[in-house]
């Protein structure tokens, strides 16, 4: 099976998971400063999968019913390389906005704390955006899908 084909059927498998809704998984997102600064979190709608093949543990998060321009709409968390040892690193995203996108925050490439708990993990990690707007991401992965 070729990559493209196992991310297709790995995307297929989080789509389903998203669609059911309710996980033990939860997101919690701070912006210090611009339009957007606050805290943000769910409950629900947060997946939290692990591929050894395409070395990836990532947590994500979609608001299948965002409406308006403010809303908290996407977030994530990727680990790259997760399985390898030493110190952990990755990138965050968090969306803002109803069927379109007013805002987006990228950061990539900053150290993560990936904290086992239980047949589970916990993720953060805090970083600025090129803009130098400061972002964290919290994620607690009770429930993890294997890919």
């Amino acid at each position: 099976m070729t990559l493209h084909s196992r991310s297709r059927i790995a995307v297929a498998s989080i789509a389903v998971l998203f669609a059911a809704g309710a996980t033990a998984n939860e997101v919690s997102v701070a912006v210090a400063s611009g339009p957007y600064a606050g805290t943000y979190g769910s409950k629900t709608d947060v997946e939290c999968f692990h591929s050894k093949s395409q070395e990836i543990f990532a947590a994500t998060f979609k608001d299948w019913h965002a409406q308006s321009a403010r809303s908290f709409r996407t977030s994530g968390i990727r680990v790259y390389k997760p399985d390898a040892p030493g110190s952990k690193s990755g990138e965050l995203s968090v969306t803002f906005g109803g069927a379109q996108a007013t805002a987006q925050y990228l950061v990539t490439k900053i150290p993560l704390t990936v904290t086992p708990n239980g047949k589970g993990a916990d993720i953060m990690g805090e970083g600025n955006t090129k803009d130098g707007i400061k972002v964290r991401v919290t994620a607690k992965c009770a429930e993890i899908l294997q890919l």
